[in-house]
């Protein structure tokens, strides 16, 4: 998410100090992080209709119970408004930190890097903005690990504007990257339940019911596709599970960077972390 111009980062200080990584390999991870970033914008819109069906699905099971009136949907559309504009948020804060880092790499490879220096000011005002909007939220639930972030001994191979504008913002990134972290693993909790709702309610109507009609069922393989699919939808929650661990990963890598702790097994491993599940998210969304 964060990541797709955050690993922009690993190949622009690449170019200033004198690790003994190769471009291609920071290009690998680059691209590793493109791609990732795709596939959370998209879990985190995903998000969203999940949370618009298992409420649909409880409003009908509620008029089963008793005739539902409109103060009552209201109310549950509210809910759904408030978590959708709390999603909404967090892609803007995902874009804010995909812009920092990419004036990041302006700032490294510019002849005039004052200018890429004044955005990221703008940049990062904006970023803690929406960033206090979403520790305001009910998904926070670390906010002792938040609050904690330590500064970092900035590598001495990092130098120039580069390592001032690092040095003065890197706190506030850490904070943002662990704001995400704790995010996505909040939505994979609410959305374990969410989608715990659905499965119940779309397992009896079309799974269940037509099974135990004295009609038979006439398209088989209809059914037994749509079985298929209700009894899979909690894998979409260990997408988000992964999501929040993987990023996790990317901050431990990224701090080893800049303290110039960082290997090659480091690199590789979260490249291949991020190949997996990606691959994973490719084989949900096509089913």
């Amino acid at each position: 998410m964060n990541i797709k111009k955050s690993l922009v980062l690993f190949t622009v200080m690449a170019t200033l100090t004198t690790g003994c990584h190769s471009k291609d390999e920071y290009k690998k991870f680059s691209d590793a992080g493109n791609k990732y970033t795709t596939a959370i914008e998209s879990l985190l819109i995903s998000a969203g209709d999940i949370r618009i069906k298992a409420t649909s699905e409880k409003i009908l099971a509620n008029d089963q119970l008793s005739n539902q009136t409109i103060a009552e949907y209201k109310q549950l559309s509210e809910t759904d408004e408030k978590r959708l504009q709390i999603i909404n948020d967090l892609i803007q804060h995902n874009q804010l930190l995909h812009a920092y880092f990419q004036k990041l790499e302006n700032l490294a490879t510019s002849d005039a890097p004052e200018r890429a220096k004044y955005e990221i000011e703008g940049i990062t005002t904006n970023l803690s903005e929406i960033g206090e909007k979403l520790q305001a939220t009910d998904l926070i639930r670390g906010r002792s690990l938040i609050s904690s972030v330590a500064n970092l001994a900035i590598d001495a191979k990092i130098s120039g504007t580069l390592r001032k504008v690092v040095e003065k913002h890197n706190p506030l990134i850490m904070k943002e990257l662990t704001i995400q972290q704790e995010m996505l693993k909040a939505l994979s909790i609410d959305i374990t339940s969410d989608i715990k709702t659905i499965k119940n309610a779309e397992e009896y109507r079309l799974v269940i019911e037509p099974l135990v009609d004295a009609k038979a069922i006439s398209n088989k393989k209809e059914w037994i596709d749509m079985r298929q699919e209700v009894l899979s939808m909690q894998k979409k929650s260990f997408e988000f599970k992964k999501a929040s661990e993987t990023l996790g990963e990317f901050k431990e890598v990224y701090q080893a960077f800049l303290t110039g702790k960082t290997s090659k097994t480091n690199l590789n491993d979260f490249v291949k972390n991020v190949n997996t599940f990606i691959a994973f998210t490719n084989v949900q969304s096509s089913k």
